[in-house]
């Protein structure tokens, strides 16, 4: 018996595959070893070879599924793709259409499941010069896995894809001059395509970004103008500014700002006149966009810490009101036992309610924010 690790086999020995489960389709295949692989487990080394098959495909074998190839009849010899005139030459020829055909399979194979189904190779259709649609495209589909007994979940396998290739019958069938040129064509269309879904991604963020922006400096906006006049005046951008961080004279910063902006002192700024304010990178209150979540951020707080008070003070009405509408039904209880009834007491009113209006809400966290500045 052969110890584990050692070559039964050399570079060139004929043999047949057998005693393959996951692959049975490759048993009493003939083939020709390529080169002894370098594989080992727990145990230590393990003797395994790739070998090229007598249709060019290129598979991976223990050494326990290889046996030494009996000789073939003068007509099977003939119809191996293995000769001992001009060997070199034909297995030279094998070999590079085997590597083609392992090469596209997995240019196409972009899921990695070993199985090629309609999207992929609707891939390689559009690259042998397929023009039909996404229809005609799958009703070529459906024939071809009809022609080689596969359904269209199954898809095809390396073996039934090489066969797709290699069977000079079907209008599939691929020289190998034009399969380096598919495989160089087809390599080009997935860098292509990745480059355009790349491109796609990155316009989706920068808009993404630059209707955040929109958003965030209109709620800021809102929020400022106290008086719903539609403008910021002095004491609105007054409130921007400490927001902001600003803490110096500020009669003198809003008039050189007005000035430098081309605002109206007497109006203030408008909304187009606040999006160039915050968004121009000349402007001295431009803003990044981590810079407008910030300020929008302390407008919610506040606008929160408001909302809270309302609801105590709202309360403490409540109570107050309960209170007085008891003591008012006790004193009537008892005046009726002793007489006449008192003078009505007036109800209380709801005191000390801040009618606060409400900013709008808030513009949503944008998944394209980061900390560069747009």
């Amino acid at each position: 018996m052969t110890p584990a690790g050692e070559a039964r086999f050399t570079e060139g020995s004929r043999v047949i595959l057998h005693g393959l489960r996951a692959n049975e389709i490759f048993n009493n295949r003939r083939g020709k070893v390529l080169k002894k692989l370098a594989l080992q487990n727990s145990h230590g080394p393990i003797a395994a070879y790739e070998v090229c098959l007598t249709d060019g495909q290129l598979v991976k074998a223990l050494d326990a599924n290889l046996d030494l190839a009996p000789p073939l009849a003068d007509a099977e010899a003939e119809e191996e793709s293995w000769s001992d005139d001009g060997s070199d030459h034909v297995d030279l020829e094998n070999l590079e259409r085997a590597k083609l055909m392992e090469e596209l399979f997995q240019l196409l194979d972009q899921s990695q499941e070993g199985t090629l189904r309609s999207q992929a190779l609707h891939h390689l259709a559009v690259a042998c010069g397929f023009e039909g649609g996404p229809v005609k495209w799958e009703e070529e589909y459906q024939a071809l896995c009809k022609l080689f007994g596969t359904s269209p979940g199954a898809g095809f396998q390396q073996m039934e894809f090489a066969k797709l290739l290699s069977n000079e019958a079907l209008p599939t069938y691929c020289p190998t001059d034009e399969l380096a040129d598919l495989v160089a064509s087809t390599r080009q269309h997935i860098i292509s395509r990745r480059q355009e879904q790349t491109t796609s991604k990155e316009d989706e963020k920068r808009l993404k970004a630059e209707q955040y922006r929109k958003d965030a400096v209109k709620f800021i906006f809102k929020s400022l103008d106290m008086d719903g006049d539609g403008f910021l005046n002095g004491s609105e951008m007054q409130r921007f500014a400490e927001l902001c961080g600003f803490d110096d004279e500020w009669e003198v910063e809003y008039e050189v700002m007005c000035e430098h902006m081309g605002i109206a002192k007497e109006h203030g700024a408008s909304l187009a006149d606040f999006h160039r304010l915050v968004s121009e990178r000349k402007s001295h209150a431009f803003c990044t966009r981590k810079d407008l979540r910030n300020i929008a951020s302390q407008i919610r707080d506040r606008r929160e810490s408001i909302s809270r008070k309302q609801a105590a003070i709202r309360i403490q009405a409540c109570t107050r009101g309960s209170l007085t509408r008891n003591r008012l039904q006790r004193q009537q209880t008892v005046a009726a036992v002793r007489g006449p009834a008192p003078s009505a007491v007036p109800e209380e009113k709801d005191r000390g309610v801040i009618d606060v209006p409400e900013p709008p809400p808030a513009p949503p966290e944008s998944e394209s924010e980061d900390s560069s500045k747009p």
